[in-house]
Formats: structure tokens, sequence, C-alpha cells
């Protein structure tokens, strides 16, 4: 059982959702204005697990599995294609834009701050928690810059506060408590 997605795309006129049917995903982006959804298929997607737009509404970025692999996907609204931005072996989750987009942080179980495209699975072991990271999208850099590092403490449900600044929340200690903050 799979529960929709909800996003509220910049323009606060069009409320985003996923659902899947018959083992497909679909975006579906709604407009209050015309009380209307498209439909869109995200083909080969088989699930997404977190979505979020764009500060200028161009772009959805979403956490998902394409070929039983979770990664960052970056979907042009526009063009209606998407792009697999970390395409490795390593599970990575929610996304969101920082620094007026120029940079991407998500949560992922990877032991390094490398994407690691064309390394097989067999020679890499992933983490047993989530840490945070940051991808430079202006510059689409395979080196990532790693904000937290908990060897016992997944940290996740990462938001921007501003351009400079995210909060985030951290199950160290065995509870999710107040959120963190990284400047």
């Amino acid at each position: 059982l799979t529960y929709p997605l909800l996003a509220w795309h910049p323009s606060g006129d069009i409320l985003g959702f996923t659902l899947e049917d018959a083992g497909r995903c679909y975006y579906y982006p709604y407009s209050l204005t015309h009380h209307k959804a498209d439909k869109r298929i995200l083909v080969d997607v088989e699930k997404i697990t977190d979505l979020s737009f764009s500060e200028d509404g161009k772009y959805m970025l979403f956490s998902g599995f394409l070929q039983g692999q979770s990664d960052i996907f970056l979907y042009s609204l526009r063009a209606r294609t998407f792009k697999n931005l970390t395409q490795d072996f390593y599970d990575d989750y929610a996304p969101r834009f920082m620094k007026g987009q120029k940079q991407i942080v998500f949560s992922s179980k990877r032991p390094d701050p490398y994407l690691h495209p064309k390394e097989s699975f067999k020679d890499l072991t992933p983490q047993n928690h989530y840490d945070l990271f940051m991808y430079d999208f202006e510059h689409e850099d395979n080196d990532l810059l790693q904000i937290t590092y908990t060897p016992s403490a997944d940290e996740t449900n990462v938001r921007s506060i501003d351009h400079q600044s995210l909060t985030f929340l951290s199950n160290e200690n065995n509870i999710n408590r107040d959120p963190n903050k990284y400047a």
C-alpha cells in the first residue's frame, strides 16, 4: 500500500501529488484555479518516496526507485522529463534545493562524500544509517559535501530555512526530537 505524496508548488496555485497505479508512478499537478489535474507518467520509475519543488517552480526533485535502486531525480515540469542525479548503489532520500537552487541536500546511507556511478555494488558497502549530504547542482560535481556524520543516528526530513541554513530531524538518543540547525 502506497499513500499519495503531496507538495505545494511555489506559485501557491498548484498542489502536486503522486500516485501509483498498476505498477506505474504518476505525477499530478492539480490547479486550484482551474480545478483540474493533469496525469503525467514517470516512465520506468518504480516508486516515489519524497518530492519537493524548486523555488522558481520549473523543477520537481524527488527520491524514488529505478531498477530497484533508490536515487535522487530532477524532473523538468516543462519538458516532462527526468534525470537521475545520484545514480549509484547507495540509498538516497528526501532531496531539497538550497542556496537559490545551486545545491541539493539529501539523506543517504553512503559511507563517503562521493557519487559512485560506475562502481559495482559488489565493491561497495552501505551504512546502516542516514547522514546528510550536499550535491553541487550548479556544477554537477561527483564530490559531495558531507554535512553530518553520526554512526548511530539517522538524519532525515531536511528543510531549507533560507538560502544559507537548513533544519533536520535526528533520532540520536533513539527519539526524533527538536529540529537541528545547520548553517
